[in-house]
């Protein structure tokens, strides 16, 4: 999970983030995942769509390409102005599923790939 400062929050999260112009939400999540956490990845399937704030939501499962990568704090090239102390991307870190079962996001991947 990534580790967000934003808005006057302070959350852990699944990395991921928009659509930029121009490009398709398969391309996006890819992109994403390589910024924030330095992992290149391969869509395997999408696990569901949600509405969030007005916004559709989407999550993939996602496999890494090729052999064993090292995952890293990467960086949102929004913030490559700011000092680290003002960046919304804080820090990265594997959970066990226990660690995080009441997390909406992953409460939910939970039950769709039937993990309980």
């Amino acid at each position: 999970m990534v580790h967000h400062i934003h808005d006057g929050r302070d959350y852990w999260t699944l990395p991921g983030g928009g659509v930029e112009e121009g490009e398709i939400p398969e391309d996006a999540i890819v992109r994403e995942i390589q910024e924030e956490v330095c992992l290149d990845v391969v869509i395997k399937e999408v696990l569901f769509d949600e509405e969030s704030k007005g916004n559709i939501c989407r999550c993939y499962l996602l496999e890494e390409k090729g052999t064993k990568q090292l995952e890293s704090l990467g960086y949102d090239p929004e913030d490559a102005h700011l000092p680290k102390e003002e960046k919304m991307l804080q820090g990265i870190q594997w959970f066990t599923l226990e660690e995080k079962r009441e997390d909406p996001q992953v409460k939910k991947v939970i039950e769709v790939l039937k993990l309980t």
